[in-house]
């Protein structure tokens, strides 16, 4: 999935005349959001056993941002396709 150019501009934005530490923060978040697009969601299905391992390490890179980003999963259910949005509980698994 490719990322929006919207955000793309709406992040870029964020980082005019901000701070060191306020400038980091924004780009952790940006990388979160970017991986969630970039992500193979359909890795789990890959008969390949490469692809496999490769979808499955991106997903454990994006479960420890988003646990650390997004434990409320407000940025998860914006950005990931809509077969994956969950509700509001905060799951350990996803």
């Amino acid at each position: 999935m490719r990322i929006p150019r919207d955000i793309c501009k709406s992040y870029a934005d964020s980082l005019a005349g901000v701070g060191a530490a306020e400038a980091n923060a924004i780009m952790a978040e940006w990388e979160y959001v970017a991986s969630l697009y970039e992500q193979d969601w359909d890795y789990s299905a890959k008969q390949d056993a490469e692809q496999w391992a490769r979808g499955l390490a991106s997903m454990q890179r994006i479960i420890n941002m988003r646990l650390q980003l997004d434990p409320d999963l407000k940025l998860w259910n914006a950005h990931v396709p809509q077969a994956f949005r969950v509700g509001e509980q905060t799951l350990d698994r996803v």
